[in-house]
């Protein structure tokens, strides 16, 4: 379990983070979630955080954004409607546009980021519902007048009697009579009754009911007695609309709680994803990365930069923070206002954004433990309505500290035992970070004693990093430097203030038995800036060799290519030039089929042999000639004269001015005409021999002869498909309840027969729900017929799963 208090949580500023988060929101129920951000209490839950976030960076950059608009926090209404309730227009048009969300996000998420495509998956698909409820509903936000038939003919008698009425009034005021008393020619409403203006003097003259008077007193609105019956009736067509309104309202509140639970998990996910792509905007806008897990305890973070410095637009020295896995806590010094708080904060929200799934402001490579706990101490601990010291308060909060800390917790000390006398309070400091270390805390501290910069020196748990000043200006440069301890430098600071020179001198002077372990850290510090020199001189020799040796294997991969290249070239010649000449020899051959002259065959077949020898190996044309021979070449030959009768259809013979096996095809006389693959010829039969050293016939394969039919079954569609059908008509549909099963075949086939015949489109098959019978029938005879293309049970508004639509194909 995740440990963090709230003034932890006040200290490293994480309010800020989340209302920055909370900003990048799209939604309304997004925005309260991401306020209401909880942190993953498993690493396992932190990395699935960090894959869909990861995938939500990489689809914004590529300009897509998962659609969220429209979704609203609409739980109270789906709770009203599973309790039997009915919703209003406002509240069904809310439930339509979170439906209508969460179809498109679902569809947006399976089409258009492959990464998250889980994510869809999961999402229940309410595409129909928002489909039908947004069919109730014009542009407006209205109730259609063809949400329902009652609906639909209710409205046009209203609109009917008001028409009549107005007719009438207008007739009415046109009457001379009328006109007399009337205060102005027109006619209005008052309590949703037509009335007409009226002089007050004159109100008797024209019987019927007041309605109301204008504010002089001087008009009188009344209800002509001639007028009372027709305002009656519009008074109940007006009933009967809101009668058949809350009809459709209550019909359209069943499909929503119908579907209430899938409209719960969607609005769910819905959250989930506008938070998770708040983190991804985050992400990019603090040029963020997901760290790695350091499963071996190694703190490392490369170019970090504060998040709430960041955030105020502020510009910010990126930094490398380093804690080697076997330091427990790492000593920070150096000047005030260097920076050293700042890191103290870097490190602390970082544990913190690791803990909520967010990226960091920080290198690719960066890694982090999951910490267990955070625990941090910055900025002053006075308490004055409590009566205690800077110290004193700052003890109590050390103390709860150590009440509290454990294996896995990070620990953020700012100053720590400040308020004290040096020598003492360096002595309690350090004892307090062996009391956190033995209990398997980590972290970072911040301090001025002299005394804790030796302490890496003495306990191999414990390392040292500083900030420094530059030396030009004497101001603080703010960059962290690992593994050295660092110069508080009050001298330089109150010089660079503009601090008395006498009085500077003075202090340097009084101070000037007290430098040893300052001009020891000094010079240490200027050893190891050679030593970096040096290294960093190293690393650039090595990247100069790893260049010059990428360079000649560059240079040898081209030769190589190149190399490639020409032989090809060579190779493409050679192909050719031999497809040229096999090209020729096929027109060579073609002469020969269409001479008659069997001696002139043998001999031009003679002269290609000739050439064939002469010709280098190449490449081999695919396909074996059916007239050529090389010379050796193993196979039949001339087994002398064939026996009497031998010569019939079908027979094998050796036909001699062909130089070849062939098959007889007819004889006639003495004649017969022989073939030789798709060649044939007429010989005589003097000039055909037996055939010796034939490999056996091999049978002919069998030709198959493709007949067009239809296999398979038709294909259900889904009921969000786009495909309309033909509506339904006397002409296309066939009402089958109440029949045997037996009886199904008999109506429904003659049906798919005729309209695939008349090309009609679609067919409508009404079988009613009952007990399945009819519906099974129905729907195996429409799978297996070849006139369907596809199908699907029909929707909501269509007679749901009691009807089934088909579509055919094409005559």
């Amino acid at each position: 379990m995740f440990n963090v208090t709230e003034s932890c949580l006040r200290d490293l500023g994480w309010s800020r983070v989340v209302r920055a988060l909370a900003e990048r929101t799209t939604t309304d129920p997004g925005r309260a979630a991401a306020e209401a951000l909880a942190f993953f209490a498993e690493v396992e839950d932190i990395e699935r955080c960090y894959d869909q976030v990861d995938a939500l960076m990489d689809h914004l950059l590529a300009g897509g954004r998962i659609p969220l608009q429209g979704t609203s926090d609409v739980r109270s209404s789906l709770a009203l409607a599973k309790r039997g309730g009915i919703l209003d227009v406002e509240e069904l048009l809310a439930v339509t546009d979170t439906a209508r969300a969460a179809a498109h996000a679902k569809r947006s998420l399976l089409e258009r980021a492959p990464a998250l495509a889980a994510l869809g998956e999961a999402m229940p698909q309410l595409a129909s519902l928002a489909h039908e409820l947004a069919a109730t509903f014009d542009k407006a936000g209205n109730i259609k007048d063809d949400a329902s038939p009652e609906l639909a003919a209710a409205r046009r008698r209203l609109i009917g009697l008001h028409r009549q009425a107005k007719e009438r009034l207008d007739a009415y005021l046109a009457r001379a009579d009328i006109q007399e008393v009337l205060q102005d020619e027109y006619y209005t409403q008052r309590e949703d009754r037509y009335v007409v203006p009226v002089v007050a003097s004159f109100q008797s003259q024209i019987p019927g009911i007041i309605h109301g008077t204008s504010n002089s007193g001087q008009t009188v609105f009344v209800e002509p007695s001639e007028f009372i019956e027709i305002n009656n009736h519009v008074k109940v067509a007006e009933s009967a609309v809101e009668i058949a309104t809350r009809q459709v309202l209550r019909e359209r509140t069943q499909w929503v709680a119908a579907e209430a639970d899938d409209l719960e998990m969607a609005l769910a996910s819905l959250v989930t994803l506008d938070v998770l792509q708040a983190r991804a905007q985050l992400g990019l806008d603090l040029d963020a990365h997901r760290p790695k897990v350091a499963r071996d305890g190694v703190i490392r973070l490369q170019k970090a930069r504060n998040p709430h410095l960041l955030l105020k637009g502020s510009q910010v020295v990126p930094n490398d923070v380093l804690v080697e896995a076997h330091h427990a806590f790492v000593v920070i010094t150096g000047p005030n206002t260097g920076g050293k708080t700042v890191t103290l904060n870097t490190l602390g929200a970082f544990a913190l954004m690791v803990r909520a799934g967010i990226p960091i402001p920080a290198g690719p490579d960066s890694a982090l433990p999951v910490f267990d706990g955070v625990f941090a101490l910055i900025g002053d601990a006075q308490d004055i309505e409590r009566d205690l010291s800077t110290f004193s308060g700052h003890l109590l909060a050390i103390q709860r500290v150590l009440d509290v800390a454990h294996a896995g917790a990070l620990v953020l000390l700012d100053e720590i035992i400040v308020g004290t006398e040096p020598t003492q309070g360096a002595a309690l400091a350090i004892a307090v970070l062996e009391a956190l270390a033995d209990r398997g805390a980590r972290g970072l501290v911040t301090t001025h004693y002299e005394r804790l910069k030796t302490l890496a020196f003495e306990d191999p748990r414990f390392g040292n990093a500083s900030v420094g000043i530059d030396a030009h200006t004497l101001a603080p440069n703010f960059v962290l430097t690992s593994g050295t301890p660092g110069s508080s430098s009050p001298f330089e600071i109150a010089a660079r203030l503009g601090m008395n020179d006498g009085v500077l001198a003075r202090a340097r002077a009084i101070a000037g038995g007290d430098e040893g372990i300052a001009e020891a850290i000094r010079r240490l510090s200027e050893a190891r800036q050679a030593a970096e020199r040096a290294a960093h001189e190293a690393t650039m020799a090595k990247q100069l060799a790893e260049r010059r040796a990428a360079e000649l294997e560059a240079e040898r991969v081209a030769l190589r290519q190149r190399s490639q290249a020409e032989m090809n070239r060579i190779n493409k010649d050679i192909r050719d030039a031999s497809r040229a000449f096999l090209d020729a020899l096929r027109e060579k051959t073609a002469d020969i089929q269409r001479t008659n002259d069997p001696r002139e065959i043998a001999r031009q077949r003679q002269e290609v042999l000739e050439v064939l020898e002469q010709l280098p190996e190449v490449p081999p044309e695919p396909g074996p000639s059916h007239l050529l021979k090389p010379k050796g070449a193993k196979g039949p030959s001339d087994g002398g004269a064939l026996p009497s009768g031998a010569v019939v259809p079908g027979a094998r013979v050796w036909i001699r001015p062909l130089d070849s096996a062939g098959e007889v095809v007819d004889v006639r006389g003495d004649k017969a005409m022989v073939a030789v693959g798709v060649f044939r010829t007429t010989v005589s039969l003097s000039e055909l021999g037996k055939v010796v050293g034939d490999a056996p016939a091999q049978e002919s394969p069998k030709k198959t002869i493709a007949v067009l039919r239809v296999e398979g079954v038709a294909q259900q569609i889904a009921e969000d498909d786009p495909s309309v059908p033909v509506p339904q008509n006397s002409a296309n549909t066939a009402d089958i309840r109440g029949m045997r099963r037996d009886e199904v075949e008999e109506l429904v086939m003659p049906l798919l027969d005729r309209a695939f015949r008349e090309n009609l489109g679609t067919v409508w098959v009404i079988h009613g729900h009952g007990t399945g019978v009819l519906k099974d029938e129905v729907r195996r005879l429409i799978r297996e017929s070849p006139y369907v293309s596809k199908w699907r049970p029909g929707v909501r508004h269509e007679g749901g799963d009691g009807v089934t639509i088909a579509w055919l194909a094409s005559y």
